[in-house]
């Protein structure tokens, strides 16, 4: 606690009449904190009390000379006028002059600020261990200001149990965790005892909510204990400081209705002005948790009015927490539009996919692009991310439905184009690389490898793009368009093209066995085409797997097929002892047994190729492909050859000797058309 000042005389002019006042008093600011127990003797030293104005701004030049016809009012007028106003005007006005000052300080003017303090509805009663003017001081200037680094800061905070404030550095220098060295001697021991003579608070340090003391309470309660030498006195201590701390909890208890009344006024306030300034659609749109984070903003709940001069001190942290809002508005509102487009431009992709005719070889003849691929042409982007959002959605979607088929048909072309490059660049000069169109060469279909999985593509051209790694990974970077593009490709077939560096063209010195297969057809492999292939009447039969009984019929590629998985290790004899042509004859009974087996319905139970009709999906499960069906293409009734259907190689069929044909398996086989009888 400062030294009490001396009195001093000033003389205020009332009239001719010159009057003197004793101004002895103590600083507003300053005064008894909450760590003193008030005595007789105390409350009339603070009952006189001034109040030290340093830390704030001097009254201008032109404030001063307004107030000079006011210093020659009587004295009469002057207390007339103080009883009309608030105790913030009060405040400013002892703070404008030294006569001024002297009369609203004197204790003879506590009528003045109780009169004004009572005109503030709901503000607490005047604590009993403080002035008034110490009391409008706290209540009613800047509660901005730290009263220990004299700085004004926007983390300071105020304690209403000890009429200061505190910004969060001073915070850890104003208050402990420890009172034991001021329990200790005198001689009270448990928490009980400690709550019911000192004032503790809840503060989160580290995370965690603790109980702390007030540093300069603590102190000045060592230094009172210490200079009492009879137990009587100390008992009378003791009770007058739980006296003491029970009034502190009343009072701050009527605070807390107080400060919540004034914090929704001053929210109210803060709210009105921002509406002025624009933020209508803002306010309007907040969310619960949104209208409690802005509530709870510490230049919001302040329990005082908004000043008018305090808006643009307090304004940039309200406005970038409301532009922040905006921002995610619009950006959600154009998410909205763009996951809008991009859902219609999936309906019309797959509408357009499942329109193209098929032949006998679907998976040979259709190409599916994903809905990314289509969504990142530039024309696309053009009309999703440029046309404004009131452009009537049935323009838009006319728009993109007219692209799909053309940027479809394109996407095809530029896939075929990259395949050939890379096949001219790893085959260098060989007659597969300078043929007109290499992607057509029956050889071609093997040689390509997956480096991800590494798997075989034996399909070749156009069936190597369904592939499941080439649609595997993430872009980097990713712009929020392609951030929507992935939530609309929601399959891993219209995710992204990935591109040929996962793919692997295989040398020729690779290829010995398909090579040798398709001569044995009577075929060139450096010419032939897959198409030409397939029309092949060639049927071939595994010398390696042949019995005397029974031997598999194969067409050229299902012959290299079973050649890789059941003898590519097998180094003598090559391929092309290993394999022989069948007759004519038998080729033909082939044939036919094959062309008869394809036009069967496929067994839905077994592991097939099944192919979804509007997009690139497949699975070798029916019912993987009809849940994709109704969830993916709103098709509750999928139909087999309409909606999904089922790639499948040559049916290949058995030889058995006509030694056999009493015995029952055999006879099953062909009359099940399966098979047929042979002599070889």
């Amino acid at each position: 606690m400062p030294p009490r000042k001396k009195p001093k005389y000033t003389t205020v002019c009332s009239g001719s009449a010159v009057r003197k006042k004793n101004t002895d008093c103590e600083s507003a600011d300053n005064v008894r904190g909450a760590h003193e127990p008030p005595t007789r003797s105390d409350a009339d030293v603070q009952g006189n009390t001034e109040v030290d104005h340093t830390h704030h701004d001097a009254p201008t030049s032109t404030l001063q000379e307004g107030m000079r016809g006011m210093q020659h009012l009587p004295l009469e007028i002057l207390l007339e006028i103080f009883r009309l106003i608030l105790p913030a005007a009060l405040l400013s006005l002892a703070r404008t002059c030294k006569d001024i000052r002297s009369i609203l300080m004197s204790r003879k003017s506590s009528l003045i600020w109780e009169r004004a303090r009572k005109q503030i509805k709901g503000l607490p009663t005047l604590p009993a261990y403080l002035s008034e003017p110490a009391y409008a001081n706290f209540m009613f200037s800047d509660s901005n200001y730290c009263h220990n680094c004299l700085e004004v800061r926007d983390d300071v905070k105020p304690y209403w149990t000890l009429f200061v404030s505190y910004c969060d550095a001073c915070v850890d220098i104003m208050f402990v965790l420890n009172c034991d060295y001021v329990i200790s001697p005198m001689g009270i021991e448990g928490e009980g005892h400690k709550g019911s003579i000192f004032n503790t608070f809840e503060l989160k340090i580290s995370g965690k909510v603790k109980k702390v003391y007030y540093r300069l309470e603590l102190e000045a309660m060592r230094l009172q204990w210490k200079a009492l030498k009879v137990k009587a006195e100390k008992q009378q201590y003791v009770k007058q400081r739980r006296y003491f701390v029970a009034d502190c909890d009343r009072f701050v208890s009527q605070m807390r209705w107080h400060g919540d009344l004034q914090t929704m006024v001053r929210y109210q306030t803060i709210v009105a002005q921002l509406r002025e300034e624009g933020w209508e659609d803002e306010l309007t749109e907040l969310n619960l948790e949104q209208q409690k984070k802005l509530a709870t903003m510490d230049v919001v709940r302040r329990p005082n009015p908004l000043r008018g001069d305090e808006w643009a001190t307090i304004r940039r942290p309200i406005v970038q927490f409301l532009g922040d809002i905006r921002a995610t508005r619009l950006r959600e509102e154009r998410t909205k539009m763009v996951l809008s487009r991009l859902n219609y431009l999936k309906a019309a992709l797959y509408k357009h996919q499942s329109s193209v005719p098929r032949r006998s070889k679907p998976t040979k003849d259709r190409i599916y692009a994903g809905v990314a691929d289509i969504a990142l042409f530039p024309q696309v982007r053009k009309v999703i991310n440029k046309l404004p959002a009131d452009v009537p959605s049935e323009s838009v979607n006319a728009k993109l439905a007219a692209l799909v088929p053309e940027l479809a048909d394109q996407w095809v072309a530029e896939r075929r184009a990259e395949y050939t490059t890379l096949l001219r660049k790893k085959l260098g000069e060989s007659e597969i690389a300078r043929a007109p169109d290499p992607l057509d060469l029956a050889v071609v279909a093997f040689h390509f490898k997956c480096d991800t999985c590494s798997d075989r593509l034996w399909e070749g051209w156009p069936s190597l793009l369904e592939h499941r790694c080439l649609r595997h990974g993430l872009f980097a970077n990713c712009s929020p368009y392609m951030d929507d593009v992935f939530e609309v490709a929601d399959e891993d077939n219209d995710m992204p093209y990935m591109g040929v560096r996962h793919i692997r063209v295989l040398p020729k010195r690779d290829l010995a066995a398909p090579c040798a297969i398709i001569q044995l057809c009577g075929q060139d492999p450096d010419a032939v085409t897959y198409d030409e292939m397939e029309q092949c009447g060639t049927r071939l039969r595994c010398r390696l797997c042949a019995s005397p009984d029974k031997q598999e019929v194969f067409d050229w590629k299902s012959a290299v097929k079973h050649d890789w998985n059941m003898h590519s290790t097998v180094k003598s004899p090559t391929t092309a002892k290993r394999w022989e042509p069948i007759s004519d004859q038998y080729a033909q009974q082939a044939r036919i047994l094959e062309v008869a087996l394809a036009e069967r319905p496929p067994d839905f139970n077994t592991y097939q190729s099944y192919h979804c009709g509007w997009c690139a999906l497949h699975d070798d499960t029916v019912a993987t492909v009809r849940v994709h069906l109704r969830s993916v293409h709103g098709n509750k009734h999928p139909t087999y050859g309409a909606d999904f259907y089922v790639d499948r190689d040559t049916n290949t069929v058995w030889m058995y000797s006509e030694t056999l044909a009493d015995s029952a398996s055999p006879k099953a086989e062909v009359a099940g058309g399966k098979a047929f009888f042979a002599s070889f």
